[in-house]
């Protein structure tokens, strides 16, 4: 049930918007925005709308903009001959890292110890002695299999006094 009072309320609203004065007022305010809409300030309004709202969605909640349509994604140019060979190149690069993890062949002894210990210094073993003994166990030298961790030592220990190039150690390490 409305109260009496909501009653009286509603009367007094329908009379004040049926007075002379708001009827003026909604003309005027009829007038105006046919006005805005035939001089394109309504349209103006409505892009500045959006572009606010793009640029900061987080502060306009409750507004509701049209998303853009989603744009397809252009077609991938197709591959130049250097491109294919260079991603060739890499992959049988890969296969034959993978193959040395398991079987290598060195050209020397010494080769091998400076490949292990560089190896190791780059994290890929905890100890020399550990690389070195992967290397027993997997690699060969010159064909032949390396026969034991001082071997390789003694080979390394050879190759460094006798100033060959090592990987393992800085290019300016004979500088000094």
């Amino acid at each position: 049930m409305i109260s009496k009072e909501l009653i009286k309320l509603k009367e007094q609203t329908d009379k004040l918007m049926k007075s002379e004065i708001m009827q003026k007022r909604f003309q005027q305010d009829r007038a105006l925005m046919e006005q805005m809409r035939k001089s394109g300030l309504t349209a103006q309004m409505e892009k500045l709308h959006k572009q606010i709202v793009a640029v900061a969605p987080e502060m306009f909640r409750d507004i509701t903009v049209e998303q853009p349509l989603a744009v397809p994604e252009p077609e991938p140019e197709p591959k130049t001959d250097k491109e294919i060979f260079l991603e060739k190149k890499e992959s049988l690069q890969m296969l034959i890292r993978d193959y040395r993890g398991i079987h290598f062949d060195f050209p020397s002894q010494w080769e091998c110890a400076d490949e292990m210990r560089y190896r190791k210094d780059e994290g890929e073993y905890d100890t020399y002695n550990d690389a070195f003994r992967f290397a027993v166990k997997h690699y060969t030298a010159d064909g032949k299999a390396i026969p034991s961790i001082k071997r390789l030592e003694k080979a390394y220990k050879y190759a460094k006094d006798s100033c060959y190039p090592l990987k393992s150690q800085p290019v300016d390490y004979w500088d000094k």
